[in-house]
């Protein structure tokens, strides 16, 4: 099994699969009533809907860094990193996991066709390589579908 075959069944895993932790993310998105995507709890800065708009600005980064896009930039922290999200209906909400999904099958089609060669290079300018980047694409889903499960128990 090649790297990136171990990544993409990684990312697989945790995206729809059975990864060893609980629920996988789509799974934990099935869960989340409408009435709660936009709710803000007391103590945490990020709606429901805007973790989701969140995690499809960080896997489209890395596909951008895959495809050799390396100058693409976010600044953390700004409406680029967390984009303003609301969800006015259903079919909004639908359309916002809907594209969570597609992008998923996009960075694990990137996965797929990135050089295994290149995966202890470092991307472009930044002080990390490929494989780092590839592993924590698949941390930042699994903290931020926690995230989400944790506000749809509190919050419901």
């Amino acid at each position: 099994m090649t790297h990136n075959t171990e990544f993409i069944v990684e990312l697989e895993t945790v995206h729809a699969g059975d990864p060893w932790h609980g629920a996988n993310t789509m799974h934990i998105l099935s869960r989340v009533p409408f009435s709660l995507v936009n709710t803000r709890h007391d103590v945490y800065n990020h709606t429901i809907a805007e973790l989701l708009r969140h995690m499809i600005v960080w896997k489209t980064f890395v596909i951008r860094m895959l495809d050799g896009d390396t100058d693409y930039r976010i600044e953390l922290n700004t409406d680029q990193d967390w984009p303003p999200t609301n969800i006015v209906t259903q079919d909004e909400w639908a359309s916002l996991i809907k594209e969570f999904d597609d992008v998923h099958h996009e960075l694990v089609d990137s996965v797929r066709t990135f050089s295994h060669a290149k995966l202890d290079e470092h991307v472009g300018f930044r002080p990390f390589t490929y494989r780092f980047l590839l592993h924590g694409i698949t941390h930042h889903e699994i903290y931020h579908g926690g995230q989400i499960a944790l506000l749809t128990k509190v919050l419901g």
